[in-house]
């Protein structure tokens, strides 16, 4: 029996800018009660630190130095971090913000970078540099989209270190829409994203590596606290291709990818939860019918989750950045043309990470009411739900 939800829908004014373009029939629900557990966020208060990490063994096509990663560390953090002061966006971009604003106005013509910055203070848990909780946790990767940038899924990364992982989210240098390096704020250019394909699944084998360096270094707010053998990724759009490419690395043992796969990538045994839209303009519908026949031919364990009159950006903050974006923000149109209201992005959102957690928490840690959770029924009318035979029984 599915005990999902039904969503209410109401008239609703926006008072807020993720709703500002008027007066909209927006869906409103929860996730049921035996979901709460996964959706609600964890017991732990977060932290966030940022590094540079320098990958020796490649030279950048962005910059000819050695390839510098910016990095975001997530984790849960010692309980004096619940009423720390929250990290801002505008930390995110160290101390290059305003070279950085540039790259920025492409997502905010229509908006003032202050507003943004109002609406990420409402949504950011994680206190900049707090304590690290004792402790040793599993690490999550994750990988930004073409053009996105480390913190783009705030609401994943956050939850999933509220819930005990440890994640780890770079900007792809060069195929990052701004990374802000030390000697100065690299954007997204060509030379950069052709190399990408290639660059970012090592990004992906060379952040375990520094994780595990960390790890192992006493001088390190991570050491030992990190269990390197329950390791897994996820990534959104250009960062889903890079996380089905990146199961060459064995070390990874579980993986979502959010409205991306590499067609290639057919013969890993890996894991995977994919989770696509079934209104997802930047995709296609050609490309989105694609990824639901590669999911078919994936020999791995599988789920499929999708979701309905959902976008591209449902996955990520943009309705935080441009609230009228559309694809999955605000209105647009189906693929058959009709109107639509895409699914609020905050209450999707709630399924997402709700899912995400259980699947994280059943292949990794073994637990079994979260296999029992991604097994069972759909947590929505909303969500299309599939599975490979040999894990639903």
């Amino acid at each position: 029996m599915n005990h999902a939800v039904k969503p209410r829908v109401v008239r609703h004014c926006a008072l807020a800018v993720v709703l500002s373009w008027g007066c909209v029939s927006v869906a409103i629900g929860a996730p049921p009660k035996r979901a709460a557990k996964w959706y609600k966020p964890g017991p732990y208060p977060v932290g966030c630190r940022t590094f540079i990490f320098t990958d020796d063994s490649r030279v950048d096509v962005s910059t000819s130095r050695k390839r510098q990663l910016v990095t975001e560390v997530w984790y849960p953090a010692a309980d004096g971090a619940r009423n720390g002061p929250k990290a801002t966006f505008r930390s995110f971009f160290l101390d290059k913000f305003d070279e950085a604003v540039a790259a920025l106005k492409r997502y905010t013509e229509k908006i003032a970078l202050d507003e943004i910055e109002k609406n990420f203070a409402g949504a950011v848990r994680a206190v900049r540099d707090a304590q690290k909780r004792k402790g040793k946790f599993p690490l999550i990767l994750f990988s930004h989209g073409n053009g996105g940038i480390r913190e783009q899924s705030l609401f994943l990364t956050e939850h999933l270190a509220s819930h005990g992982y440890i994640v780890v989210a770079c900007d792809h240098t060069g195929n990052a829409s701004v990374a802000p390096l030390p000697e100065g704020v690299v954007l997204i250019n060509a030379k950069g994203s052709i190399a990408a394909v290639e660059d970012r699944p090592r990004d992906m084998s060379f952040l375990i590596d520094e994780m595990t360096r960390q790890n192992g270094d006493e001088k390190s707010f991570l050491y030992q606290g990190i269990d390197l053998d329950k390791i897994g990724c996820a990534g959104h759009s250009f960062g889903g291709i890079t996380t089905t490419i990146a199961t060459r690395d064995k070390r990874i043992k579980a993986i979502i990818p959010l409205a991306g796969v590499a067609p290639a990538a057919l013969t890993f045994e890996t894991p995977v939860m994919l989770m696509v839209a079934d209104q997802d303009k930047t995709i296609g519908k050609d490309k989105s019918e694609l990824f639901l026949k590669i999911y078919k031919a994936w020999r791995a364990p599988k789920w499929l989750l999708e979701f309905k009159d959902a976008g591209h950006f449902t996955f990520s903050e943009m309705h935080r950045i441009s609230p009228d974006h559309g694809d999955g923000v605000g209105k647009g149109k189906r693929f058959d043309g009709t109107e639509v209201v895409y699914w609020d992005s905050v209450d999707a959102q709630q399924y997402i990470n709700a899912y995400a957690v259980a699947f994280f928490d059943c292949i990794l840690k073994g637990e079994s009411d979260a296999c029992g959770l991604i097994n069972g029924p759909s947590l929505s009318p909303r969500i299309r739900v599939e599975r490979s035979e040999a894990l639903s029984k």
